[in-house]
């Protein structure tokens, strides 16, 4: 019973500073933050920004100054609310905010290492952007692939014909057309990588990396 109490007392001691001493006090010795409204302690400013976030944020600059600290649920973000502060961070410090927060659900199956807008600033993801840039984004490759760009469009577009002739038919029900746009954009892809359509909408494969990617 004593070493019930004992442990209570010291999850007490551990858990009250945490709960009372806001995060930015906690902060302030070791990391300079810009200004900004407080918040609270677990959801930070996440109901204080209204039903138009963009607005409150923007009036904040009346009180804060052109970059403002925000603490969303457990994100911290900076606003820039002036195209001098937006000037100079993607002019000096572009590098630094060149990541993206990376949820857990997005690190399934490593697919944040891969994606070019998912995968961290390093060798690899300029290796990735050089890729794109020199030899998918050319005016000259754009060029050439534009057959294999409308060949793709115009199956798409009989796939859709198709199914809405059926459906008219009574012989099949609502279809989504967010589906056979995904096939497209993903045969087209394959086409341009490998030279050859990877799905059609009656592969299983196709069906199920589209309800997985969605």
């Amino acid at each position: 019973m004593d070493w019930n109490w004992t442990f209570l007392a010291w999850c007490i001691c551990i858990l009250v500073p945490v709960l009372v001493i806001p995060r930015r006090q906690r902060y302030a010795t070791t990391v300079p933050l810009p200004p900004g409204p407080p918040g609270g302690q677990v959801f930070g400013s996440m109901f204080s920004l209204g039903s138009m976030p963009y607005k409150t944020i923007a009036d904040l600059r009346k009180d804060y100054g052109p970059v403002v600290w925000l603490r969303i649920g457990s994100i911290n973000t900076v606003a820039l609310l002036t195209a001098d502060a937006a000037t100079e961070l993607f002019k000096n410090h572009d590098q630094n905010f060149a990541e993206r927060k990376i949820t857990e659900a997005m690190k399934a199956h490593g697919f944040h290492k891969a994606a070019l807008s998912l995968a961290p600033y390093g060798p690899y993801w300029r290796d990735m952007k050089r890729t794109l840039t020199v030899k998918l984004q050319v005016q000259k490759r754009l060029n050439e692939t534009e057959p294999i760009r409308r060949r793709c469009v115009d199956n798409m577009v009989e796939w859709i014909r198709k199914v809405a002739d059926a459906a008219e038919r009574g012989e099949s029900g609502r279809f989504q057309v967010g589906r056979f746009v995904f096939l497209a954009m993903f045969n087209m892809l394959g086409n341009l990588i490998l030279s050859r359509d990877l799905v059609n909408p009656q592969s299983v494969e196709g069906s199920g990396f589209f309800a997985a990617m969605t």
